[in-house]
């Protein structure tokens, strides 16, 4: 009997030595050396650098000479460069587009770290994200959060009453899936990340020389409405933004139709814009979240080319400096 307890407690510390190597494991592979993780916490370093060194410029488009600081998935990291709102129209700005993969409370709590008293948040989250309303932090999500800190200065939902740090570290497991598409990638010889930190620009805008041929693409017509939950979250976010003297609204990116839909998007791309405005400002540009040219856009229906990004940031500036 006591052999038989020997051995047991024995499996069981062996079972527990295990579990523990496996999990410091994945939490010191998901932070230091996955290259999904890596690329963002480069484009984030690049992000805050550049909001430093615009801090330090005299002027600004705000009152108190803030930034204005672009929250949102990839695709607004792939359409607005913060070096023409500068250098053409004197907008100090940063571009704070995050994977979208981290979620609507992953995104926005990202870019609010970098806010301060007398800056302008502008959500350009994807309708479809900002339609979910978070709530409940994606393992992306999560990982980024643990990986760059600062959740001390984000703002988070009441529901989520600012995850605990044991919560976002469980977060740092990197799956089956991730580990498949590594060994795969590995076995063919393909970069480990679909982007390089050569894609990464001042400002923290991004771009790409990968190229898909949309010219046959017909995407449906998306119609959004905001649900409770995004209601409460733009409502909890413009309260929290308030306090701290921080201006909120939202501008809408642009994801490619074709040229036949293109009338109708818009007009359900309004709708939808005119739902958000019963709670934050907006701003409404040339583009109303649509654009039907396919060569503008590089490797995803929403990710656009250099040249078609510099377009999109010219517009968005017309729309600022007309408030």
């Amino acid at each position: 009997m006591t052999s038989s307890i020997f051995h047991s407690n024995k499996s069981f510390a062996i079972l527990l030595t295990a579990l523990g190597l496996s999990f410091g494991t994945s939490y010191l592979y998901t932070v230091k050396l996955n290259p999904e993780i890596r690329f963002w916490k480069e484009a984030l370093t690049a992000k805050h650098d550049w909001a430093s060194q615009q801090r330090l410029k005299e002027g600004g488009l705000t009152k108190e000479g803030g930034l204005t600081i672009f929250s949102g998935g990839s695709s607004t990291a792939f359409q607005i460069d913060p070096r023409i709102l500068d250098h053409e129209f004197g907008i100090r700005s940063v571009n704070l587009g995050m994977h979208a993969g981290m979620g609507l409370d992953g995104t926005v709590a990202t870019a609010t770290q970098a806010l301060k008293k007398g800056d302008r948040l502008i959500l350009m989250t994807e309708p479809s994200i900002l339609c979910e309303g978070g709530g409940e932090m994606t393992p992306l999500g999560g990982q980024m959060i643990t990986a760059t800190g600062g959740k001390q200065e984000a703002f988070f939902q009441s529901c989520l009453g600012g995850p605990s740090t044991p919560s976002l570290v469980a977060t740092c497991r990197p799956g089956l899936y991730h580990a498949a598409t590594m060994m795969g990638k590995w076995v063919t010889h393909r970069p480990p990340y679909r982007y390089s930190i050569s894609d990464i620009h001042p400002g923290g805008f991004l771009t790409t020389t990968i190229r898909e041929d949309f010219s046959t693409s017909q995407p449906p017509i998306q119609h959004h409405h905001l649900t409770d939950k995004a209601k409460s979250f733009l409502t909890q976010l413009d309260e929290w933004a308030r306090i701290k003297g921080i201006e909120v609204s939202y501008a809408m990116p642009v994801s490619y139709v074709s040229i036949a839909q293109l009338g109708d998007q818009r007009i359900a791309n309004e709708a939808f814009l005119s739902e958000v405005e019963r709670l934050i400002p907006v701003w409404r540009d040339e583009y109303m979240g649509a654009w039907a040219n396919p060569s503008d856009f590089a490797d995803t229906g929403q990710h656009m080319t250099e040249e078609a990004a510099l377009k999109r940031t010219r517009a968005i500036a017309k729309a600022l400096l007309r408030d």
